[in-house]
């Protein structure tokens, strides 16, 4: 089995969530990264063949800023670099509003996302069988991020956009953080929208949720609450503590009283 940990506040949205067996899938626009989901693009080959004015006519279509097409084309007749330009931004901009996409991560005992994502220890994180979350027919992909020291840029020949081939992946897009993201150790879940700025619910399947971690900060009234509304019998329930010797976080089932970690094996 393989668990990946949510990060949550518990809200009404959070409880909802855990009542329908739905989660959240939002759209890349509006993460706390504005650098999320953008890439680095290194050009080769010329423009000779590519259809730029039906480009541009996309451009124009998609992007909020218009451009006037023929001005255009004549200074990139003369500069290669401003289609490059404009490439790039209408290739982030399409990647951002066509792709849902939810966050978890592979660890819980990093105290930064208990004060970022559970509201500052709040809140309660769940403990999902990654393996068993979601149908083939939902087209719901899982990627690990990684956060190499340097973002290097990849690399597009210019002739392949001709047939909209393209030398890099979606996974280079959504998959690659700047090295300060890293403590987050982050698995994303994403699908593909054959519409723009699509964000929605989708659901998981219900014993895939098999266990939920309460914050070191989360109240008895909100405790009470998620166990009564949820089924018991189901779940296992952790309370999370402060580790006093390295800051980090241990969990113990919430029937056990003596302070200890307990590690689960991915």
């Amino acid at each position: 089995m393989k668990t990946v940990y949510k990060f949550c506040s518990i809200n009404i949205n959070t409880i909802k969530s855990l009542v329908n067996s739905e989660l959240w899938f939002g759209n890349p626009l509006h993460f706390n990264d504005p650098l999320d989901c953008c890439i680095n693009i290194k050009f080769s080959g010329t423009l000779e063949g590519v259809d730029l004015e039906n480009f541009y006519e996309d451009y124009n279509r998609i992007m909020p800023e218009k451009v006037e097409i023929n001005s255009k084309l004549t200074l990139v007749g003369v500069d290669e670099t401003i289609f490059e330009n404009d490439y790039k931004n209408f290739y982030d901009y399409c990647a951002k509003r066509y792709l849902g996409m939810t966050c978890f991560s592979k660890e819980y005992e990093q105290p930064l996302m208990w004060s970022h994502y559970a509201d500052s220890h709040k809140g309660l994180v769940l403990m999902f069988n990654q393996h068993m979350m979601f149908d083939e027919s939902q087209k719901v992909n899982f990627i690990e991020v990684k956060y190499p020291k340097q973002i290097e840029a990849v690399n597009q020949s210019k002739t392949k956009l001709i047939e909209n081939k393209f030398d890099f992946s979606i996974d280079d897009v959504i998959g690659t953080k700047y090295p300060f993201w890293a403590y987050e150790k982050e698995v994303r879940a994403y699908v593909s929208n054959e519409e723009p700025n699509i964000e929605k619910l989708i659901k998981f399947n219900t014993d895939s949720l098999y266990g939920i971690i309460f914050g070191s900060q989360t109240t008895k009234k909100d405790k009470e609450f998620i166990m009564d509304t949820l089924a018991k019998g189901r779940l296992v329930y952790f309370n999370s503590f402060i580790n006093s010797h390295n800051g980090m976080i241990g969990i113990k089932p919430t029937n056990d009283k003596s302070p200890r970690f307990f590690k689960f094996n991915n």
